[in-house]
Formats: C-alpha cells, sequence, structure tokens
C-alpha cells in the first residue's frame, strides 16, 4: 500500500504539502473591511425594521380620522444616513432645512393669528 522509500532519503528533508505563503499583513484589514461592512448592512436592515415596526404601531396608536400634517409628514419621510454616505448626508440636510423654514413659517403664521384675535377683541371691547 506504501510506496518503498529511495535508499538514502531522510524523511526529516522531504517537503511535504503546499509552499509556505508569507503573511503580507492585508489579510486582517480586508478581513475588518468585510467585517465592518457586514455589521453596517446589519445595523441598516435592523434600523429598517424598527423604522418599519415603529411606523406600523404609530400608524396604529394614531386615530384615523386625524390627519399628519405637512410638517409631521415631512420629519417622518425624514432620510435616515450613516456616516459615510455623502449623498444621503447631503439629502438629509436638505430636508432639515425645509422642516425648519416650515416650523418658522408656521410659527410665523401663530403670530399673526393672535394678532388679528387681539384686534378683534379690542374692536368688539371697542
Amino acid at each position: 500500500a506504501l510506496p518503498p522509500l529511495e535508499a538514502g532519503v531522510d524523511c526529516a528533508t522531504v517537503k511535504r504539502g503546499a509552499d509556505v505563503v508569507e503573511d503580507d499583513g492585508l489579510a486582517d484589514e480586508i478581513m475588518a473591511e468585510i467585517l465592518e461592512e457586514e455589521r453596517r448592512a446589519r445595523e441598516a436592515r435592523e434600523a429598517e425594521a424598527a423604522a418599519a415596526s415603529a411606523a406600523s404601531t404609530q400608524q396604529k396608536d394614531e386615530a384615523p380620522t386625524r390627519q399628519l400634517s405637512e410638517l409631521e409628514k415631512m420629519e417622518r419621510d425624514l432620510e435616515e444616513c450613516s456616516a459615510h454616505d455623502l449623498l444621503c448626508a447631503a439629502r438629509r440636510e436638505k430636508q432639515l432645512a425645509k422642516i425648519e423654514k416650515k416650523r418658522a413659517l408656521e410659527e410665523k403664521l401663530r403670530e399673526i393669528a393672535k394678532k388679528k384675535k387681539k384686534k378683534a377683541k379690542k374692536k368688539k371691547a371697542a
């Protein structure tokens, strides 16, 4: 079953197996990158699942007759971004600017409505 040994061959010096590959140190970095990408993807999936479940429970909790204001809709649709996604971050900043602008406008409209009510009360009193 075993092949006969040649005379004068020392078993300790016979090369066995594949050649030794020198470690260049990149394998650890590549593995770290792969693990980081998988972690980000997993976190994104978990965040989407959490947002979807939160949205579904929020919709169930809200009275069906109540409509969301435009500002609430904008806040609900605000995009969540990872730290490395610059395009997403830019879109998010633009959305946040629109939301802040809308809030400021609504606040001004409320103040104007209050002033009109005060003027109407003064006219009635006079």
